[in-house]
């Protein structure tokens, strides 16, 4: 794993972990902003490990917001700072089982949030492909990269306003003139 992942992920873990012991209110959304941080290196380095940071923020995030004060915020606390260790000490296997095992803790509240978290998860796999997308990789790639369906991706992506936002600041009727120009 390169230093600058490495790096992210540890300071998006701290962060987590930091939410998670406050003793104020929970900020779900605070929380979804951090799966955000790691998706660039993502994008960048085609690193798994980033991904599966970041998809499970996420999803922890959709499941704080559905079950609010119901979750023992301090359980999940111990295996992020178990996490956080595996990774200071490039010990990759145990931080990936240690990934897997938080996985499993969320999907196993109950059934329905078994289901939930599924859903949420394949959403986020989802979401972030745009996002990968939207930094340059390709469609198929992306697809490839997060375990989900080019068709599943195309259709989310039709659905946004990325390639509206991307481009050199012309709006779409200057680029279409310019395109018109290119083949007459």
């Amino acid at each position: 794993m390169l230093p600058e992942v490495k790096a992210d992920i540890l300071a998006v873990l701290d962060k987590l972990i930091a939410i998670l012991q406050a003793k104020d209110d929970k900020d779900a959304l605070e929380v979804r902003e951090l799966s955000s941080h790691v998706i660039h290196d993502a994008t960048l380095f085609e690193e798994k490990d980033a991904i599966s940071v970041a998809v499970f923020v996420y999803g922890f995030s959709k499941i704080m917001q559905r079950m609010g004060q119901d979750i023992d915020y301090q359980e999940f606390s111990a295996p992020l700072s178990a996490a956080a260790k595996d990774l200071e000490a490039d010990d990759l296997e145990g931080f990936r089982d240690t990934m897997r095992k938080l996985f499993r803790m969320v999907s196993s509240r109950d059934e329905k949030i078994n289901l939930y978290v599924s859903d949420v998860l394949r959403h986020a796999r989802i979401k972030h492909g745009s996002n990968v997308c939207e930094h340059g990789m390709s469609c198929a790639k992306s697809a490839q990269l997060l375990d989900v369906s080019q068709w599943e991706l195309m259709q989310y992506l039709g659905k946004t306003t990325h390639s509206e936002q991307m481009g050199d600041g012309h709006d779409i009727r200057s680029r279409l003139q310019f395109a018109r120009g290119l083949f007459s």
